[in-house]
């Protein structure tokens, strides 16, 4: 039987997708939790794929952590 799954694995977020990413809140994402990447490829993944679905967006990586918001 079919199962639905808790994470998207076409992502490289290990606890959200990039739906929930996108929901319009700011996020912190943290490496080992999050993400396994460094934390300047999640960024240059999160903004390839916000680009790819949406537009504008702004996000940084600062240090082990990746803020991420949605800019209207």
């Amino acid at each position: 039987m079919a199962k639905r799954l808790t994470h998207d694995p076409f992502t490289d977020l290990t606890n959200m997708s990039y739906g929930q990413l996108f929901d319009g809140s700011t996020w912190m994402l943290s490496k080992g939790e999050d993400f396994d990447l460094a934390p300047s490829t999640v960024v240059a993944k999160i903004r390839d794929a916000w680009h790819r679905e949406y537009g504008e967006l702004q996000i940084k990586a600062d240090g082990d952590k990746v803020y991420v918001r949605h800019v209207k």
